[in-house]
């Protein structure tokens, strides 16, 4: 009885864990500029990687994908912990677990103190090459914006520059707690010039968006500056729709001219800005924020950033299926395949009405019953080519209602 009775307490208590677990959601752009410690290898490839982490069970799960590389893969790990420009030992041989070949897409289960540096923005990917054995392309990992922000780590709340590509040439680069936009830190990009020799000091978010962003769409583009510029000091920000292996099929400086900053250095402006992506965005886009002086002495740009935001509209999808509400025929049921037999405009996943009447009623169970085990399209509500008790349950769940809803044009929302 004892037994019994512990062996229900320990099933209990597990059921109550994974109640309470919280599963994350991390991406990470590759290239070879953060590679080498920060320092780059001039690589032009580039990568793309999700990844999700359950901090109950310690499963990490990641998909990864790259092209481009100058060598050939050898090995790849995810690192850490370090931030970027640093470097650390592996934490995971993910290329052991689910191959070299792009895409690598596996999964392990990895301690509660790793999950902690990884949710910290604490791990890399390092993708180790012929060429380049130390790695030819690296990649932090961070957490994924909301669904429809481009931008990584755009507010720098990682207290570093965790996801951006830094560009310093001699000025400086840092990150502070002085007089934030919003949060708790900004950037400073310092290009101070006393002795008039030229700086473009510049930051960016590079190759974002890959595969989700399409040729020409819409991206709203924001952000926070203010600072300090005088004597030929600018401050610029520019969008590119960057080309996979390198170039660009759209260069667009945001605003068409230097940022004009407020007087006062210490007060915020918001800049916001809607532009289309480029006729080739195979490479992802990036943002560029540049503090630069030119040839003058006593050129002054002293300048912070923040709150960088890059968006594309997100269109609905309820059932998470992959096809939008508005162009879903069935939109609560996830139904890929979009499969309609009888061309109503409503999935058959969720069409039990039978006699199209857009009624699901006892009319409708007869017209069920005199199919039941055959492989009839209409009444086959799932899909598996047979009418069977499966079916039966869905047209149970919905007995007495209508059938759908369907995003789209259909039977029911038809005018009379």
């Amino acid at each position: 009885m004892l037994k019994r009775i512990m062996s229900s307490l320990a099933f209990w208590m597990l059921f109550a864990a994974g109640a309470n677990a919280a599963t994350f959601d991390l991406q990470s752009t590759i290239d070879g500029a953060q590679a080498n410690a920060g320092a780059g290898t001039g690589s032009p490839g580039i990568g793309s990687a999700t990844m999700t982490y359950d901090d109950v069970s310690g499963l990490f799960s990641w998909d990864i994908a790259w092209s481009g590389l100058v060598g050939t893969e050898t090995i790849m790990h995810f690192h850490g912990p370090a931030g970027p420009g640093m470097n650390a030992g592996v934490e995971v041989n993910f290329g052991s677990i689910s191959g070299i070949s792009s895409p690598s897409i596996g999964s392990t289960v990895i301690t509660a103190l790793q999950g902690n540096d990884l949710l910290a923005g604490l791990w890399y990917i390092n993708i180790h090459s012929t060429v380049d054995p130390g790695g030819e392309i690296r990649g932090q990992v961070l957490p994924s914006p909301a669904a429809g922000e481009l931008a990584i780590n755009g507010g720098f709340e990682t207290g570093n520059f965790a996801g951006w590509t830094q560009f310093p040439q001699s000025g400086t680069q840092t990150i502070t707690i002085d007089n934030p936009s919003e949060g708790v830190y900004a950037a400073n990009l310092n290009a101070d010039s006393p002795n008039g020799a030229p700086i473009d000091n510049v930051i960016k978010n590079a190759n974002i968006g890959i595969g989700q962003v399409s040729p020409g769409q819409e991206i709203t583009i924001s952000f926070d500056a203010r600072g300090t510029t005088a004597n030929g000091g600018v401050a610029f920000a520019e969008f590119f729709s960057e080309i996979a292996g390198g170039g660009v099929s759209s260069a667009i400086l945001l605003g068409g001219a230097p940022l004009a900053l407020n007087g006062d250095p210490d007060v915020w402006t918001s800049y916001m800005y809607t532009v289309n992506a480029g006729p080739d965005v195979s490479g992802g886009v990036t943002l560029q924020l540049k503090a630069g002086c030119g040839a003058v002495v006593g050129c002054i740009a002293d300048v912070y950033f923040d709150n960088a935001s890059v968006g594309i509209t997100v269109a609905d999808d309820t059932d998470d299926d992959g096809v939008p509400d508005d162009d879903d025929n069935c939109t609560l049921v996830a139904n890929p395949d979009q499969r309609d037999t009888n061309d109503d405009g409503i999935g058959n996943i969720c069409d039990a009405d039978l006699n199209d009447d857009c009624d699901i009623n006892f009319l409708d169970l007869g017209l069920l019953k005199s199919v039941f085990f055959s492989a009839d399209p209409d009444a086959d509500l799932n899909g598996d080519s047979a009418v069977n008790f499966l079916d039966l349950g869905i047209m149970k769940a919905t007995f007495f209602g209508p059938p759908g809803p369907s995003g789209i044009f259909n039977l029911c929302n038809a005018p009379p």
